[in-house]
């Protein structure tokens, strides 16, 4: 064998033999994990805080270290995202790390969480806009069965006395009327006049509750909500 097919013959099996240190080999997730974190805090410093919590997910899906949870509430916070970075930070207080750390987040969790209510506080203030209006025309919906209401009341209201006029009429003279006539009448205006004084008071509260209804939708609900440890007061009311 010559020595340029000698020289051939290593390198091939120098090369073969690269080829199978480079085979890859399972990858270790704690390792992944840790470059991860260190993609997602390269990515923090520079304030690519997008780039920062997605490499920050991969690491804590990799290894769910805890401290991975007071980074994610980091970068959503400097984000502007406080209700992601309170949910961040409330998991994190719980997460079991060291008791210095949780208790050096607390001031920020705390402000978080009071940013969060004053979202909600504004959401709520906003939404009720097309509810109101809603309401108000229900109001005059209501409002105008009232009024159609009281209107058929007193059209049986003049029934009523239409039927006793009628009577008079028609039982007062000399011939007069048979009874069977005049309990006839009777019942007639007695009918009529119950289900004036019915139509009456239906409309009446059809048309109370219209304006009350009406009233209440067009100026709205105040609400107010209060952040306090654990949660946060709601109150609702309506200025009259």
């Amino acid at each position: 064998m010559g020595p340029t097919l000698r020289a051939f013959v290593a390198v091939s099996l120098l090369a073969g033999a690269a080829a199978a240190v480079a085979e890859p080999r399972p990858a270790d997730p704690a390792a992944r994990a840790r470059a991860l974190f260190a993609e997602g805090d390269s990515h923090f410093r520079l304030r690519e805080y997008d780039q920062a919590i997605a490499r920050f997910k991969e690491a804590y899906r990799l290894e769910p270290a805890p401290l991975l949870l007071f980074n994610l509430a980091q970068a959503y916070r400097l984000a502007g995202d406080c209700r992601q970075a309170a949910w961040f930070y409330d998991r994190f207080a719980h997460s079991g790390a060291d008791a210095a750390a949780i208790a050096a987040a607390e001031e920020q969790r705390t402000a978080m969480r009071r940013c969060v209510a004053r979202l909600d506080a504004t959401a709520a203030a906003g939404r009720p806009a097309a509810r109101r209006s809603a309401l108000a025309w229900v109001g005059v919906g209501v409002g105008v069965a009232g009024v159609a209401a009281v209107a058929g009341g007193a059209g049986f209201a003049y029934r009523a006395g239409d039927q006793a006029a009628q009577r008079d009429a028609a039982c007062g003279d000399a011939d007069g009327c048979t009874a069977s006539q005049a309990r006839g009448f009777d019942d007639a205006g007695r009918t009529a006049s119950r289900a004036a004084i019915g139509l009456f008071t239906a409309g009446g509260v059809m048309i109370a509750g219209g304006v009350t209804m009406y009233v209440l939708g067009r100026r709205g609900p105040r609400v107010t909500i209060r952040p306090r440890d654990g949660g946060a007061t709601l109150a609702l009311g309506w200025a009259l």
